[in-house]
């Protein structure tokens, strides 16, 4: 992924996918890393936490599904439509059309969404997602899981075109 010299990169990198509400003003209201690895570690969904303290227990759990989404939605890559619906397949996160990725990026004033979430046999995809906007999916581990795979490794550089 390049661009001119100097220029910034208009990405956003994450593990899974794009959060069904808000923007990235929500992202980072998320950096608080209270209750963050139950999770990351146990796929534990937000509603079935039991969460104490000083904030709410509506915002807790609006900061720990927005984490969940990040961390556990999938792309349907056959979707050009703007849904974005619970992922019933992994119990946690959402599944969300490319129009959704789509309208997310431009939004935010961003072009490109990488995440890493799916294996994927050559390591590296990416999707068109429409008006000027693209996702990659890029998986950093070769013969997954266990060494019993079939899919390579990749990795993604941002740098200059040139």
């Amino acid at each position: 992924l390049g661009g001119e010299e100097g220029d910034s990169v208009a990405a956003l990198v994450v593990h899974g996918g794009i959060p069904s509400e808000g923007g990235l003003a929500g992202l980072f209201s998320v950096a608080d890393r209270d209750g963050m690895t139950e999770v990351v570690q146990k796929k534990q969904k937000f509603a079935e936490s039991s969460d104490q303290g000083t904030e709410s227990q509506a915002r807790r759990s609006q900061r720990r599904r927005l984490l969940e989404e990040l961390v556990w939605s999938d792309p349907d890559r056959d979707l050009f439509n703007e849904d974005i619906s619970p992922n019933e397949l992994r119990k946690a996160g959402n599944n969300y059309g490319l129009g959704a990725v789509r309208n997310f990026l431009q939004k935010e004033g961003l072009r490109t969404l990488v995440r890493s979430h799916e294996a994927i046999r050559s390591g590296l995809e990416w999707v068109d997602c429409g008006g000027g906007t693209e996702m990659y999916t890029v998986f950093s581990s070769s013969n997954y899981p266990d060494k019993r795979g079939e899919n390579q490794a990749a990795a993604l550089r941002f740098r200059p075109k040139g």
